[in-house]
């Protein structure tokens, strides 16, 4: 195998996995949504939520912001190579350093963290409906 096809499948098995959290992150928040509707409310008329439930939704939530923090760091730091790269008389086609070796760790950091926080969340979530059914 090619180094040049490992990080094209590597590439393509990030996005999908990032696909996929995302999608069961949403999909966590509907179904917490779903057992909300379901709980006691207080003399005030407002929804008690369930300790079990609330704990999946932040967890939910991190996923959600590593998701967008991930990709915000990576749209905000190709930007600054371009701006930077085309400062020059440079074309499209012209060749450009590599990226820093530090560009990538705050990415690993936000990728590895969404998955972790999304596997948590649905772990408890599942917990609380076999507790339920």
């Amino acid at each position: 195998m090619k180094l040049g096809q490992l990080r094209e499948d590597r590439d393509l098995l990030t996005g999908k996995l990032s696909e996929i959290v995302r999608q069961l992150d949403l999909a966590g928040i509907a179904i917490i949504w779903i057992f909300r509707t379901t709980a006691t409310t207080d003399t005030s008329g407002a929804t008690v939520w369930s300790k079990s439930l609330l704990w999946p939704l932040w967890f939910l939530v991190l996923s959600l912001g590593c998701d967008l923090l991930q990709y915000a760091w990576q749209s905000f730091y190709v930007d600054k190579r371009c701006r930077q790269e085309s400062k020059g008389d440079r074309d499209d086609d012209s060749d450009v350093p590599g990226h820093s070796p530090y560009y990538n760790w705050p990415t690993r950091i936000f990728f590895w963290s969404k998955a972790g926080f999304a596997v948590i969340a649905l772990v408890m979530l599942m917990c609380h409906i076999s507790q339920h059914l």
